[in-house]
């Protein structure tokens, strides 16, 4: 009978102390589930943009690229080799991909020689490796799909690009300072590089020829110096306002990552580094700018000097915001501060915000989608090299993985403009 008694006893207890430990258990590991499948939201994001990442290469780089990735571990080894001396390497290549397949041997001796597209699959390399996993599960149907979408892709910018030309055709002051700025920026960076970001060339004649968009750096660095290339700055900021879309300005979206692949195809290096700029200065909106061409221009050179201003300031006082320059600065750039003060009040709040975005909407459908000039430029479209190509799609595949911002620091975002001025 004790020990009957005993047996219950000790049965007690362990209910006691087992089962809210267990329960306790359970919670913690709730909260770790809960935890989780956020991770796996986000790691579903992100590989996605591990295939938005390959789209903008080469047929045989981007194909490469999706066989290599089915063996993640092969991409560190690449790097490394890559990085040894010739003789070494050779080598070394030799040893490391005699134990893969034939086809991923094929893929990854491609990959050899472009060393910085490794470069990028390394630095994510997580997500390469779940990219190459998806590839695996059904590697003829996924590579149709990549193939077909990268095919509307390079179609788009190949268009993109005849504009771009056309554009620089019909305005001959823009063409002029896109050769001084080309000029200006390679001297601050490596000639080689400065040839692949600005993709022009200038023959003995003079032609301008254009072999692909400028990088978003090189557009950048030109808005930046809106003072001494307005005429250019003018046809980057006109250049975004016609592509416009609102599936592409998606800050405005709180499900940014999630439209992100759906704008993807729509993105290029003007309009990303025409965008960033808008979300510093939104006064700066081609909606906003003076109707007159003259005037319109000179708005912007007064923008490029308050920004060299804003930044020698800003050395000496770390703690100063352009809002606040711009207000202290009135007397010195009237044109800014006009144009600041009156997207203040257009944005007061957020009705009249709306009101004023769908006023702008109505009036995009009957405004002018192109200016004309009787004078024409010395400009021709040539075709893009390889190398370009290749540096273009490192470029865009690093942006797929750091998008512009989804959120502007300023409480009013810069919207799709009615058509600014256009001179004809």
């Amino acid at each position: 009978m004790y020990n009957v008694k005993k047996a219950v006893h000790l049965s007690f207890i362990c209910i006691f102390i087992l089962i809210p430990a267990a329960l306790a258990q359970e919670s913690d590991f709730s909260y770790i589930d809960e935890q989780i499948d956020k991770h796996f939201e986000q790691t579903r994001i992100e590989a996605r943009r591990a295939f938005l990442g390959v789209l903008s290469y080469p047929r045989d780089v981007r194909e490469a690229m999706l066989e290599v990735a089915t063996r993640p571990e092969l991409v560190v080894k690449l790097v490394i080799t890559r990085e040894q001396k010739l003789g070494e390497s050779l080598i070394q290549r030799n040893a490391v991909l005699e134990p893969y397949p034939e086809e991923v041997q094929k893929a990854a001796k491609l990959l050899l020689f472009f060393p910085d597209v490794l470069g990028v699959m390394q630095e994510h390399l997580v997500m390469t490796g779940l990219m190459g996993a998806v590839y695996s599960d059904d590697k003829a149907r996924i590579k149709e799909i990549v193939n077909e979408i990268a095919e509307a892709v390079e179609q788009e910018h190949e268009a993109a690009i005849d504009i771009w030309t056309e554009r620089l055709q019909e305005n001959p002051e823009a063409a002029e300072q896109l050769i001084a700025a080309a000029k200006a920026y390679a001297a601050q960076t490596e000639p080689n590089q400065a040839a692949e970001e600005t993709n022009i060339d200038v023959s003995e004649d003079g032609e301008v020829e254009v072999s692909d968009l400028p990088s978003s750096d090189f557009v950048t660095y030109t808005l930046e110096n809106a003072d001494e290339y307005p005429y250019l700055s003018e046809e980057f900021l006109d250049y975004y306002d016609d592509f416009y879309d609102d599936d592409y300005d998606i800050w405005y979206s709180p499900a940014y990552a999630r439209a992100a692949h759906r704008a993807y195809h729509r993105r290029d290096d003007i309009r990303d580094a025409v965008r960033d700029y808008l979300i510093e200065r939104p006064h700066m909106l081609p909606s906003a700018l003076s109707n007159d061409f003259d005037q319109r221009i000179e708005q912007i050179r007064a923008q490029g000097k308050l920004d060299k201003a804003f930044e020698q300031t800003r050395q000496l006082q770390p703690n100063m915001t352009r809002d606040r320059f711009i207000r202290e600065s009135a007397n010195s750039f009237p044109r800014v501060a006009k144009l600041a003060n009156d997207h203040q009040v257009r944005t007061k709040d957020a009705r009249s915000r709306i009101r004023h975005q769908h006023k702008q909407a109505r009036a995009r459908k009957s405004s002018p989608t192109r200016r004309t000039t009787s004078q024409r430029a010395n400009v021709k479209r040539v075709p893009t090299t390889r190398k370009q190509h290749v540096s273009r799609a490192q470029r865009q595949h690093r942006k797929s993985w750091s998008p512009s911002r989804a959120t502007p620091k300023s409480s009013s975002a810069p919207r799709r403009s009615t058509g600014g001025a256009r001179r004809k």
